[in-house]
């Protein structure tokens, strides 16, 4: 008897480990993503409106367009990160009116840690962009200056 029951309460964790593993797997719906991030957008009274696009890939939401100030361009990026499935935001939102410096400090890292790295920085350093390597655009050239190790 007692046999029995610790084989069913061992037949019962494997499944909830199971079942927790295959629910972990499953890849976000980037459809429902997109939908999600544009609901909000259209639902923020200063975003609404606006002709900004919202592209999903595997959990990475890249958000481009013009906005007309940073409270808002940091609105839509909060907004992106809040939507369920969402693992990481690729903010290329541009403020109406701004030009983009010739030479702007940019802190260059791994894919991997760059959406945490971003957070990290953004309550001291709000206006430094951090991105990954294979966000640069082939036109632009980078300068090193250091190397973190």
């Amino acid at each position: 008897m007692r046999a029995e029951v610790r084989f069913h309460v061992a037949a019962l964790a494997l499944l909830a480990v199971f079942g927790a593993a295959v629910g972990c797997a499953r890849k976000p719906d980037d459809a429902k993503i997109t939908g999600a991030v544009q609901a909000s957008f259209d639902a923020d009274s200063g975003l609404q409106g606006k002709q900004l696009n919202v592209q999903s890939d595997n959990g990475t939401v890249t958000i481009s367009g013009t906005v007309d100030n940073d409270l808002e361009r940091n609105a839509a990026a909060r907004y992106a990160a809040a939507a369920p499935g969402v693992t990481q935001v690729v903010n290329n939102l541009r403020v109406a009116g701004e030009q983009a410096s010739v030479t702007s400090p940019v802190l260059l890292c791994s894919t991997p840690v760059r959406f945490h790295l971003k957070r990290l920085l953004e309550a001291f350093m709000p206006k430094l962009v951090v991105l990954s390597p294979g966000e640069i655009p082939p036109a632009i050239s980078v300068q090193s200056v250091g190397v973190l190790r």
